[in-house]
This record gives C-alpha cells, sequence and structure tokens, in this order.
C-alpha cells in the first residue's frame, strides 16, 4: 500500500514538468555507477553514491516544480 501511494505522488509531480528529458537524464550515468558498484560488491561505494544521487534528485525535483508553478 505504502509503494502504491508513493508511486501515485509521484506520477502526479511528475506530471507537473514539462521536460522530464531534463529531469532524468543527468542520473542515467549515475544509475549506471551505481549498479556496476553493487555488482563488484562494493556495497559501500554504492552506498555512498546512492546518498549522493538522492540528495542531487530531490533538488532537481524541487527545482523543476518550483520553477513549473512559477510560470
Amino acid at each position: 500500500m505504502f509503494y502504491g501511494q508513493i508511486s501515485a505522488e509521484l506520477r502526479l509531480a511528475f506530471g507537473l514538468l514539462n521536460d522530464p528529458q531534463f529531469l532524468h537524464l543527468p542520473f542515467l550515468d549515475m544509475n549506471a555507477s551505481i549498479l556496476q558498484c553493487v555488482e563488484e560488491g562494493r556495497a559501500g561505494d554504492a552506498t555512498i553514491m546512492l546518498d549522493a544521487y538522492l540528495v542531487q534528485s530531490e533538488r532537481t525535483v524541487l527545482a523543476a516544480y518550483e520553477r513549473s508553478i512559477k510560470r
């Protein structure tokens, strides 16, 4: 139930954004790097990278949302 709620909220939030490529493109390389760390058994490195990823993605989404409501 929790995931369903979060998933619905994210769809609503992302629906407000006009440029999904702008939102997702910067994270493709980060996704690959995190996956590589996990596959190589470097969980500590993956954890550090994922933490930075989450902070950056939160800031990106909030900035995009702020721009969308100012229009």
